[in-house]
């Protein structure tokens, strides 16, 4: 691995990130834009062209940062094999970067397991809702149901949830209420009392999901907290690297 060949494989990273923020630019551009019907008239025809040369532009750098890595690599073993003193600390860096990168994915594992969890519970807290302001028993009963159904859903997401936690050195076990779904006895006696009996079940039900809620919210804090010292580090590290190398 020469030294020409290493900046270029570098070059084509940056092509590709720089290619990358365009295409963020431009969506967030097109989402202000007001699309009218002369727009897409003028537009339209120049479209299809910008389209596909954007696509090949795509398909020529999608690999750059394999294929720079794989330079690298190819680097620090001929450093190593010459017996260059920057071997060493290449070496040590590869490490550390390894060790970064995996505890970064385990975070972001954690982090999404984390986001679909709060998702899943908040919507049995949207059937609980449903559920205590219908006051007729067969849609109150029906939305019980549903969210019987959904918590089942939401505590498989708690539990991989957790699994994802444990990855990263926390270890819990949450888990959610049993939604009350009996009714053969309010069929047959739905009067005040027990209308009132049901919506306090539904109301201390919904206060236990609601605290999980927030807890879900509470960890995925520490994880995004955790995610963003990772990256910083990552970069640090990535830094020091190309320095040792010559890719300033």
């Amino acid at each position: 691995m020469t030294d020409s060949e290493l900046i270029e494989a570098r070059d084509r990273l940056r092509r590709r990130d720089q290619a990358v923020r365009l295409r963020a630019e431009e969506s967030d551009v097109a989402k202000l834009q007001q699309v009218t019907l002369t727009s897409i008239v003028a537009t339209v025809s120049g479209a299809k062209e910008e389209r596909l040369a954007k696509e090949r532009a795509d398909a020529e750098l999608h690999d750059a940062p394999q294929r720079f890595e794989q330079a690298m690599a190819a680097a620090e073993a001929a450093l190593q094999a010459g017996g260059d003193p920057r071997a060493a600390d290449l070496a040590k860096l590869a490490e550390q970067l390894g060790d970064v990168e995996a505890d970064l994915r385990e975070h972001e594992e954690a982090r999404q397991a984390g986001i679909e969890a709060l998702a899943a519970v908040e919507g049995v807290l949207e059937h609980l809702g449903g559920a205590r302001r219908w006051s007729t028993f067969a849609f109150e009963h029906d939305r019980l149901n549903q969210a019987h159904g959904q918590a089942w859903q939401a505590q498989r997401r708690l539990d991989v949830f957790a699994r994802q936690l444990a990855d990263v050195g926390v270890d819990v076990r949450p888990q959610l209420p049993t939604i009350d779904t009996r009714w053969f006895v309010d069929m047959f006696f739905d009067n005040v009392i027990t209308d009132a009996m049901r919506h306090n079940r539904i109301e201390r039900t919904g206060e236990e999901i609601a605290a999980m809620a927030a807890w879900i919210r509470s960890v995925l804090k520490p994880l995004d907290d955790g995610r963003s010292r990772l990256r910083a580090l990552r970069n640090d590290l990535a830094a020091q690297r190309r320095r040792l190398h010559g890719l300033v």
